[in-house]
C-alpha cells in the first residue's frame, strides 16, 4: 500500500511539472522598437534600465505615454505597484505606467518556439511518466528478458 502511495504521488508530481511548464515563453533574441511592441500586442518582455525584467500582455501607446497592460497579481504588477495607473479592468489587468527612459529592451514573444518547446515538454514528459510507471512494476524489466527461449529467435 504504501509503495503505490508514494507511486501515486510521484506520478502527481511529474504531471505538476508538467502542467507548471506548459506555461513557459519563448522570447524572441532581437529587440523591437517600442512602436513595434505596440502594434504587436501578445506577450512582451521589458528589460528596465537597472536590468530588471518585466512581462506584460501587451503595451499601449496613449497621448505619447507608455502602459504596461499586466496581470493584477503578476510580478510584474507586484514590482511597479506604485506606478498602476488604472486596475478596474474586468479581467483583473492592470494598466502601468513606463517611462520611456526606463525602458532599455523589448522583446516580442515568439509563439512558434513556444508551441513547440510546449509540445516536446509535454512528449517528454509523457514518456518519463512512460517508463516510470513501467520501472515501478507495470511491466517486466530488462533482467526478466530470456533470451535462450525459442520465441526469440
Amino acid at each position: 500500500m504504501k509503495t503505490t502511495n508514494s507511486n501515486l504521488q510521484l506520478i502527481a508530481v511529474l504531471l505538476s511539472i508538467v502542467l507548471l511548464f506548459q506555461s513557459c515563453k519563448v522570447y524572441h533574441s532581437e529587440t523591437v522598437t517600442i512602436e513595434e511592441a505596440v502594434r504587436f500586442q501578445k506577450n512582451i518582455k521589458v528589460v528596465s534600465a537597472t536590468n530588471e525584467i518585466y512581462k506584460f500582455k501587451s503595451l499601449q501607446k496613449e497621448e505619447g505615454e507608455i502602459y504596461g497592460i499586466a496581470n493584477k497579481n503578476s510580478k510584474t504588477a507586484k514590482k511597479l505597484a506604485n506606478q498602476i495607473v488604472t486596475n478596474n479592468n474586468p479581467r483583473s489587468l492592470v494598466k502601468i505606467f513606463l517611462l520611456k527612459e526606463n525602458i532599455k529592451e523589448i522583446y516580442l514573444q515568439n509563439k512558434s518556439m513556444t508551441t513547440i518547446g510546449n509540445v516536446f515538454i509535454i512528449i517528454g514528459s509523457l514518456f518519463a511518466l512512460l517508463l516510470l510507471v513501467f520501472a515501478i512494476g507495470g511491466g517486466a524489466g530488462i533482467g526478466d528478458l530470456k533470451f535462450d527461449d525459442p520465441l526469440y529467435y
